[in-house]
């Protein structure tokens, strides 16, 4: 009976260890892909900003 609950005792810390590790990779996963969101976001930022660039001179450059 003492074996059992041993390995009861076994199982279960083992379980807890296997949680915190999957939490902490899905925390380090989420923290990843909010970081390469806000990087598509910038890049998205700086080519917008290029294009109206581009057409501001572009229609600047029709009345001359």
């Amino acid at each position: 009976m003492a074996q059992l609950e041993e390995e009861k005792r076994e199982h279960d810390n083992k379980m807890k260890k296997m949680e915190t590790e999957m939490e902490q990779v899905f925390e380090m996963k989420v923290r990843e892909k909010r970081q390469k969101l806000k990087d598509s976001e910038t890049d998205v930022s700086e080519v917008c900003h290029q294009c109206y660039l581009f057409f501001l001179f572009w229609d600047l450059s029709r009345d001359w």
